[in-house]
């Protein structure tokens, strides 16, 4: 490369150069008496150094892959081309475009590891992997996919898959953590091909760079065929973390059970007592038991309660004189048993290991020493891994991804007094040392609990799989969970747990549940219901609320429910939205319950409420045999009609997907003559073959729930006008004159909106002033409607109204309800029909007519009582469970 004045000019007049940032940033400019901008161009720029603090040589060559092919330091190449190309080198576009890349990768991953849409969402991650998207987004979404290979994956294919996504991950840099986190992928798909040679050379690499962890070394145990091949390398990870080296002891017992400190350790001054609970379970053997009781004896915290917690007909060696047993009443899971050690134990300080896992010899000094000296803290959690009884690593799931070294919510000490007192008892399922720590955050605050970076202090036992996955024995983990994100009883209890931590009281009694639990976890549930309803929970509107009415009504008829939790993919602004929590209110675990993708169960009628939920294949379904299946077509297969309107789903496709999905052709019901008429005018082709009813399956509603008080109208003040929707274009006219016509800017009457109006603001041009608006949620419908006296609806002409629940909800209030007249098909004469221009003569006629308008009043109510009521729902579905139409 030949220097030149016009590249030293380029470099000193950037930006991004700062002369007196690289000559502190690198001492060794200054010995070589070299201008810095030269040192950068000739030295600096081939050693990976930065011209400045605000450039990013990589995250540029990855955004302009030919500054890479032409070989000129980065900087200059952004000067001489990059920069009239507009392009973003600096620190806070990389920044900026990392935290956009990681929230589409996020999203995918989401939809394909929890909700289970692993099809469309596979083919859409791998789209972007092979460069459908920005470099730094096709980078994190092959990350994702590697971790989807190496968890799915059962063959070579996959795991040179995964190689290749690897590549392309490292696209976007292999420094620091990611680094790390991308080797330690690597490594294990190598092992997996029994790709040896690479994989030893991966790990020195690593311990040149500086990236090498625990996790490392730890996987590498699979290269070695036994477990004294496997020692050095956890020692290995034993040097990386700080902690005393291990050897096995001799015996007959596996080697996990005769892991011993390689030097006995000093015992560490003085400290608070321990109280340490080892629970064993009825199938444990004795000798591993005698393998955890070594592990705490060796332990060199000079104070320790030994709590030995059993099931009843547990076998038990001999156990230390000072050591006190309990024995679990119905003591026959994990739950049980660790809760009836707690209750026994004194000690200021608890903690909790499971009888056959295996303690260093500094785990309880590491936790007991941060306690005392932070005493602000209610309690720590410390890093565990996964071992075969033959020292193999076995891969972890969570949050992040795969993994070998994690928090372990089950490694926790506490302050035994406080947090007793506050909490009371922990839950009794897998799962519930989450639980557990997640109460101690919501109650004393975040800052209450430490997760200490321990290195591995704690080996997990782990039965051996071909697959190298964790069995998670004894509920230590969901299955569900082995996978870098829970779903199914392992998402539904996380879920469940957070709900009540918002609404309900924290403090447990054991052995009591407080919330409504999936029985997959507690191993009690019905295996038949009368109905299940699968449907999208998440959603806001008519949905949910529809959900939420009839299931209320199923239960008052004494009909059991099942829910089931499916997913609309296109649902963008929030995959990660949890049940909401008018669906949640109604499971009780007794008439209402949660059924999950492990459920083998009947009913005899399955609900398909949303066909956007049939739109795609799922990946996680429960078992279901139904007598009948039915969908629910609470809107048309198009978003709109104006020309700009979004597939939602396609009828055919949906319709072959339940079959495939759920064993049988369901049979379609539109929610009113309104998504009937678009079907036939706009998806006539596509009804060929579909199956559908003559009947429409109105949504209901109590009206004795919504009912007010006589209201009659008073002539001395202004009407009140009001209507409630969500505030999207399509909900409002297109026209300002008919809405200044529905909706009066002038004061004749007062104008009541909820849900937003900005939508009506950009037909307008400006906000009423005269306007009252309140957003989306901000009021109760009921609070709202209580206190109108006309609810008039107008929106877009192409827009097709699914049924209107909104409607039903303003009658059975008792407010006189104003409509264009293409709802007639509907309500009929129970309601007011007009142009927008009519509406004010309308209201003012009515208005001066009090009978008139009670008598307008009473015809609706009535109309909703005999046609949308909770009755005529639960004969509606005793007649389908018949199998009659």
């Amino acid at each position: 490369m030949t220097m030149n004045d016009d590249w030293i000019e380029a470099i000193a007049g950037s930006v991004f150069y700062s002369e007196e940032w690289y000559r502190a940033r690198y001492p060794d400019v200054k010995a070589s008496g070299l201008d810095p901008k030269v040192h950068y161009l000739r030295h600096g720029a081939r050693l990976g150094r930065e011209p400045g603090p605000d450039f990013d040589s990589a995250y540029y060559r990855l955004i302009c892959p030919r500054a890479l092919q032409s070989g000129l330091p980065a900087l200059l190449h952004y000067e001489l081309d990059g920069r009239h190309r507009d392009l973003h080198p600096g620190t806070q576009a990389r920044d900026e475009a990392r935290a956009t890349a990681r929230d589409r990768a996020d999203m995918l991953s989401y939809k394909l590891f929890v909700l289970g849409l692993a099809p469309a969402a596979r083919e859409e991650m791998e789209q972007v992997s092979d460069g459908a998207g920005r470099p730094l987004t096709q980078a994190y979404v092959a990350e994702r996919l590697a971790w989807w290979h190496l968890w799915r994956g059962s063959a070579a294919q996959d795991w040179h898959a995964a190689l290749e996504q690897l590549d392309r991950a490292a696209m976007a840099g292999t420094q620091g953590r990611r680094g790390a986190r991308l080797a330690l992928l690597r490594l294990l798909a190598l092992i997996r091909l029994g790709e040896t040679d690479p994989a030893r050379a991966l790990l020195e690499e690593l311990a040149q760079s500086g990236l090498r962890r625990a996790d490392h070394p730890i996987a590498a145990t699979g290269l070695e065929t036994d477990a004294e091949g496997r020692m050095p390398r956890l020692n290995a990870a034993m040097r990386l973390s700080n902690l005393p080296l291990l050897d096995v002891a001799p015996g007959a017992a596996s080697p996990l059970d005769r892991l011993v400190a390689r030097k006995s350790l000093q015992s560490r001054p003085g400290g608070r007592r321990v109280s340490v609970v080892l629970a064993v379970p009825v199938s444990m053997p004795a000798e591993t038991v005698a393998g955890s009781l070594a592990a705490l004896a060796a332990q060199n915290w000079p104070d320790i309660e030994l709590v030995v917690a059993v099931a009843e007909g547990a076998k038990l060696p001999p156990l230390p004189e000072t050591a006190r047993c309990v024995t679990a009443p119905d003591g026959t899971d994990w739950g049980r048993i660790a809760q009836a050690g707690l209750d026994a134990a004194t000690a200021p300080f608890v903690t909790l290991l499971r009888a056959g896992d295996y303690i260093h010899p500094r785990r309880i000094s590491l936790q007991a020493e941060h306690l005392m000296i932070h005493r602000e803290a209610m309690g720590c959690t410390a890093q565990s891994a996964f071992l075969t009884p033959d020292l193999e690593a076995r891969i972890w799931c969570g949050p992040w991804g795969v993994g070998i070294v994690h928090d372990d919510s089950e490694a926790l000490m506490f302050r035994r007094v406080p947090v007793r007192e506050a909490l009371g008892a922990r839950d009794q399922v897998p799962g519930a040392g989450a639980e557990f720590v997640a109460r101690i955050e919501r109650h004393f605050g975040a800052d209450a609990l430490a997760r200490l970076e321990t290195g591995p202090v704690t080996f997990l036992r782990d039965a051996p799989r071909p697959d190298g996955l964790s069995e998670a024995a004894w509920g230590r983990l969901d299955p569900e969970t082995s996978g870098p994100l829970a779903h199914g009883a392992a998402r539904d209890y996380f879920e469940t747990q957070r709900h009540h931590h918002e609404t309900g009281d924290l403090r447990y009694t054991a052995g009591q549940r407080p919330f409504p639990t999936p029985p997959r976890l507690t191993g009690r549930g019905r295996r038949h219901f009368d109905v299940i309803l699968a449907s999208d929970f998440r959603l806001i509107g008519g949905s949910t609320q529809s959900n939420a009415a009839e299931l209320i009504a199923q239960k008052r008829a004494g009909l059991s429910t099942g829910l089931f939790q499916m997913y609309r993919y296109d649902f963008y602004a929030q995959p990660e939205r949890m049940m909401l929590p008018e669906i949640r209110a109604r499971i009780d675990g007794e008439a209402v319950q949660v059924i999950d993708e492990s459920s083998e169960v009947s009913c005899d009628l399955l609900v398909l409420r949303y066909p956007s939920i049939i739109e795609n294949l799922h990946a996680h379904l429960p078992r279901i045999q139904a007598g009948s299946v039915k969908v629910i077509v609470n809107q048309p297969p198009m978003s709109d009609y104006t020309g700009q309107g979004k597939i939602r789903y396609g009828l055919r496709r949906a319709d072959d997907n339940a079959a495939a999905m759920f064993g049988q052709r369901p049979v379609w019901h539109p929610i009113g003559p309104l998504v009937r008429k678009a079907l036939h005018e706009h998806h006539a082709e596509e009804l060929a073959g579909i199956d559908l009813a003559p009947q429409d399956w109105f949504n209901i509603i109590d009206i004795e729930g919504w009912a007010r008080p006589a209201h009659r109208p008073d002539p001395a003040r202004p009407p009140r006008i009001g209507r409630h929707s969500r505030d999207h274009e399509v909900k409002w006219p297109d026209r300002a004159e008919e809405i200044r016509a529905a909706y009066p800017l002038d004061g004749s009457a007062e104008v009541h909106v909820l849900g937003g109006a900005r939508a009506a603001e950009a037909v307008l041009g400006h906000r009423p002033e005269r306007w009252t608006v309140h957003e989306f949620g901000e009021m109760r419908p009921q609070d709202f409607l209580k206190d109108l006296d006309f609810w008039v609806y107008f929106a877009h002409p192409d827009w097709v109204e699914s049924f209107g629940r909104t409607i039903i909800e303003a009658m059975a209030v008792g407010v006189s309800v104003i409509l264009p007249a293409l709802y007639r098909p509907l309500f009929g004469e129970n309601a007011l029909y007009a142009t927008p221009a009519e509406v004010p003569d309308l209201v003012a006629r009515l208005w001066a007519d009090p009978v008139a308008y009670e008598a307008q009043v009473a015809r609706a109510q009535a109309h909703v009582r005999d046609t949308y009521s909770y009755e005529m729902h639960a004969e509606r579905i005793r007649h389908a469970m018949r199998g009659e139409t």
